[in-house]
């Protein structure tokens, strides 16, 4: 894709010789709501940081200030799966939530294991707006795993992401722009300790 402009490069974790660096980039897109992409090595198996990147008790250990992920219908192994996620924000910045329908795909890419995440927003009747939280809006989020060897993968995470409310749209990107770092940071933590 066409366009990306690069934002950063930074040690996936900082203080570590030899780390594999993490490049961040974004896109403006039409609309005001940027998107934000961000690439690094980790040194996992494809099936564990899956698993880290899938199932709810595992995010709720490793993405930032997530409060609540409840499994609504399905489950990551059959593929496809709906999910109601909470995040708890601070002061002044209200509580947020999402509902999600989330794809699990695998694949052979250059004839290594390949495994693409989709997460989008969705509306479901069980889970409607709450008036202590702000509904974001995920038009795209995706984690894409490609098995470099049997102990080390590449990682993309691509993300659109609304939160909704009425935060100016500059200072959403601005709030979005450290999410790929974040969130490469953050799961190669959680892969290693867990």
């Amino acid at each position: 894709m066409k366009n990306w402009i690069k934002v950063d490069e930074k040690p996936l974790e900082p203080g570590v010789p030899n780390s594999p660096m993490s490049i961040t980039e974004s896109k403006d897109i039409p609309g005001e709501i940027r998107m934000f992409r961000g690439t690094t090595i980790i040194a996992c198996g494809i099936d564990k940081i899956t698993t880290a990147v899938c199932q709810p008790e595992a995010r709720l250990k490793w993405v930032e200030r997530m409060s609540e992920n409840i499994l609504i219908k399905g489950n990551p192994d059959e593929g496809k799966w709906l999910s109601y996620e909470a995040y708890d924000l601070i002061w002044p910045i209200s509580n947020r939530d999402y509902v999600f329908e989330q794809t699990l795909e695998k694949s052979l890419y250059q004839k290594k294991n390949r495994t693409v995440v989709k997460v989008a927003s969705i509306e479901h009747p069980d889970y409607p707006e709450k008036s202590n939280k702000v509904r974001g809006t995920l038009p795209s989020c995706t984690f894409t795993l490609d098995q470099i060897s049997k102990k080390e993968i590449h990682l993309e995470v691509m993300v659109q992401v609304d939160p909704g409310g009425s935060i100016p749209g500059f200072m959403k990107n601005m709030i979005q722009k450290g999410w790929s770092l974040k969130t490469m940071r953050a799961l190669n933590n959680y892969v290693k300790n867990h």
